[in-house]
């Protein structure tokens, strides 16, 4: 992901039921480009959703993790 200006980012990963599996991100990070890997060895397969928040940008998206 890329930030055009220093944010405070905060990168989840919740199940379908809204229930908060994971935390990748929650830090201020300056302005660049930046990548996260979530490592879901420990997860079913399944569909998640990947929320980002930075600054005012909102994101969700809906990822299928297949084992």
């Amino acid at each position: 992901y890329g930030l055009p200006e220093d944010s405070i980012v905060q990168i989840r990963i919740y199940d379908l039921n809204g229930r908060q599996i994971t935390e990748l991100v929650n830090d201020t990070q300056s302005a660049g480009t930046y990548h996260v890997n979530w490592d879901a060895s420990n997860q079913s397969s399944g569909v998640y959703l990947v929320k980002m928040i930075a600054g005012d940008f909102h994101f969700v998206q809906k990822v299928m993790l297949v084992k």
